[in-house]
């Protein structure tokens, strides 16, 4: 039936036309949609449209039409041999041309001249656009072979490709099953043999089997390129291994999710909270976490929970959330790599071993993880980043995801709360090429700093003249005199110390850490041995490292 022209009448009642205008209007256009041709009827001129250029909708109702007249089907039916979409457009393209050419002969009273016009104005690109892109350019005995072969069949089927193929895929070549297995056994070898050499060892082999003419290279080279180019997944994890498998084709596989059913893979990742909660056990701002569970096909949120960390607690919860909104168990979890999704709790499944299984061997859930630093594979992340865009900007504690909207957030928070900034170890900052935020900070907030660093601190800062400039002034922080340290030591320890014992401290530390350090070590053993007073000889006794002097 692929071959049969309809008529116009026929295809307009299909379609549900009251009238076949439209039909008429689609036809006269340079590259109409449809294969048709004019047919004389009484009283003037009607158009019939090739079945096969038919929408298949369009198709199976004509179809289903002539069921009800007659059967469609003869009893000595073969099936015709397979034709590839690529020689199905190829034909319909020819057969515009073909067509095109015969309605521009009618211009002509010599139809050479026709044809020589008409190459022109097709070769130019101008005249059927689409067919020039997908046909490209013709020659003149082209055009007449496709002419004769029209004349002959008025057929699309007639201008198809003459190339042999029963299915999809499949490659036409004189090779036979026997050559084409020992050359794919040499090729897909660990060795890696290139093309040269195993088909020079494809034909000893054959030789020596009683083959006398073989193909020559050339076909070899054809086929083993053909295969190579069908099944690159194959040829890469035969030849080079699992390795070059992950790396070169697992990255380009695409994903159908139309193979999956709601609730049969859902993925889980966690995501950091980019504005600050209350922490309940410490009563500090800080970021929680949100855990969620996303179902792939309906691309849901169908269970989460937020927690102050991603722990295996979290992930529980926001699992059994996921399952009650399901109604069902997954088949598959795709989850995160992070410390807590590949967790005993989660993952064992030696029950004789540990007397205890995962949570999803109990669920007879298959887990499995993405690739590490591949966020693109977990479509968990789209919801995270709109999550951030309508929510997390929107809360007045958002800290932003990046040292930009970091700064804004101190900048404002600054703003609406003044207070003065210490910042300890200056030179890490002045090393680090970051001290012009501070600067910054300080221009745009008008808070007042304290910077505190070590000996030479003054001197780094001197590079940056307009830090400096802002500078109110400098202090310099002279070492502790005898006098001081023993001030120091009669503040912070209750326990009396004789002079003699305060000149003997003042040799040990001279900074306030180490003497409080040196004060708490002190009192620690004074109160183990039950001392009230301490000289000279009882603290080296005590700072010797001995315990209990009372058993000397």
């Amino acid at each position: 039936m692929n071959n049969i022209y309809i008529n116009i009448k026929d295809v307009a009642e299909a379609k549900g036309l009251k009238s076949t205008r439209s039909l008429r209007l689609e036809l006269n256009k340079n590259e109409s949609k449809y294969i048709s041709r004019e047919i004389k009827v009484n009283g003037g001129t009607s158009y019939e449209i090739l079945f096969s250029s038919l929408e298949p909708e369009l198709q199976d109702k004509l179809r289903k039409n002539e069921n009800k007249k007659t059967a469609l089907v003869p009893l000595n039916y073969q099936p015709p041999l397979f034709v590839s979409d690529q020689a199905k457009m190829t034909a319909n393209f020819r057969l515009n041309i073909v067509l095109a050419s015969i309605k521009f002969r009618k211009k002509y009273s010599i139809k050479k001249q026709a044809d020589s016009d008409f190459l022109d104005l097709y070769n130019s690109g101008l005249y059927l656009p689409k067919a020039y892109k997908f046909i490209g350019s013709i020659s003149l005995g082209t055009l007449h072979r496709w002419l004769r072969k029209y004349e002959k069949h008025e057929s699309a089927e007639c201008l198809q490709p003459n190339y042999k193929y029963s299915k999809q895929g499949e490659y036409n070549s004189i090779l036979n099953d026997e050559m084409k297995q020992i050359l794919l056994t040499l090729l897909l070898h660990p060795s890696r043999y290139n093309y040269g050499k195993a088909i020079k060892l494809t034909k000893e082999i054959l030789k020596k089997r009683g083959y006398e003419q073989l193909p020559c290279d050339l076909s070899f080279k054809r086929y083993a390129e053909n295969f190579r180019k069908n099944n690159y997944a194959e040829w890469v994890l035969r030849r080079e291994g699992m390795k070059a498998y992950h790396d070169k084709v697992e990255p380009y596989i695409e994903r159908d999710i139309s193979k999956i059913e709601v609730g049969d893979v859902i993925v889980a990742d966690g995501h950091v909270l980019n504005f600050q909660v209350i922490n309940p056990f410490t009563g500090r701002p800080t970021r929680a976490t949100l855990v969620g569970f996303l179902d792939w096909k309906s691309t849901a949120l169908v269970g989460y929970e937020i927690m102050m960390t991603e722990s295996t607690q979290c992930i529980a919860s926001a699992l059994r959330n996921a399952i009650i909104n399901l109604g069902l168990i997954p088949k598959v979890v795709y989850q995160d790599n992070g410390k807590a999704f590949k967790s005993r709790f989660f993952q064992n499944v030696d029950f004789e071993e540990d007397l205890f299984n995962g949570v999803y061997a109990n669920l007879n859930i298959h887990s499995v993880f993405a690739k590490p630093y591949n966020a693109r594979a977990k479509v968990i992340e789209r919801f995270f980043r709109e999550f951030q865009e309508e929510l997390e900007k929107g809360m007045p504690s958002y800290i932003g995801t990046s040292i930009e909207d970091t700064f804004n957030s101190i900048e404002n928070h600054l703003l609406q709360e003044p207070k003065t900034i210490i910042i300890d170890e200056i030179d890490y900052l002045i090393e680090k090429n970051t001290v012009e935020t501070l600067r910054d900070i300080h221009d745009r907030t008008g808070c007042p700093m304290v910077l505190v660093g070590m000996a030479n601190a003054d001197r780094k800062l001197a590079k940056y003249p307009h830090l400096v400039d802002r500078i109110y002034k400098t202090f310099k922080f002279e070492k502790y005199t005898t006098e001081d340290i023993k001030l120091i030591l009669q503040d912070l320890t209750d326990i009396e110390i004789t002079e003699d014992g305060l000149n003997y401290l003042t040799t040990r530390a001279d900074q306030f850490r180490q003497i409080v350090k040196l004060i708490n070590k002190i009192e620690k053993k004074a109160l183990i041995n039950q001392i009230e007073v301490l000289d000279e000889i009882t603290l080296k006794e005590l700072l010797n490292e001995r315990q209990s002097i009372a058993t000397v």
